[in-house]
Order: structure tokens, then sequence, then C-alpha cells
């Protein structure tokens, strides 16, 4: 038997690849459970909603600084939700 074609070898080098891919996918699935533990559905809490926009807002005044120009405030506060 000879030795196969230079396209027969980047064909089996490409579905060697893909079944590697594939493997490493259904690995990663069954590890995480199939992405199930994500909770993207969860409100963001009240607290850390005020907590991040003071965190933002003073990184925003610390660059309105820098560029010498006046401070950057919102005209309307977050709302509590009920």
């Amino acid at each position: 038997m000879g030795a196969p074609s230079k396209e027969a070898t980047v064909f089996l080098v490409i579905l060697g690849c893909v079944v590697v891919v594939l493997m490493g996918y259904s690995m990663h699935r069954i590890a995480t459970n199939g992405f199930a533990d994500e909770k993207d559905n969860e409100e963001i809490p009240y607290e850390q909603r005020q907590y991040m926009r003071e965190l933002r807002l003073k990184h925003v005044n610390f660059l309105g600084r820098e560029a010498r120009g006046r401070d950057v405030e919102m005209a309307l506060p977050i709302r509590e939700e009920k």
C-alpha cells in the first residue's frame, strides 16, 4: 500500500482537528452541565446597582478632571424596583 496523496493527508489532518474540537466541546459540556449553571436571569440587587453606579461615576469624574472638564453627573437617579 502506497503513501496517501497530499490532498488525502490534508483532509485527514482537517478531519482530525474537527474531531478533537468536538471532543473538547463535549467534555466541556459534560463538565459544565451544559452551560446550565450560568444565571443570566437573576436581577442585580439595588445595593449592588447603586455601588456600581457610584464607582462608575467616580471613574467618569476622574476622567473628566484629567481632561480638564467639569464633573459629570447623571440627572436621573436610579430607581429602586418594587
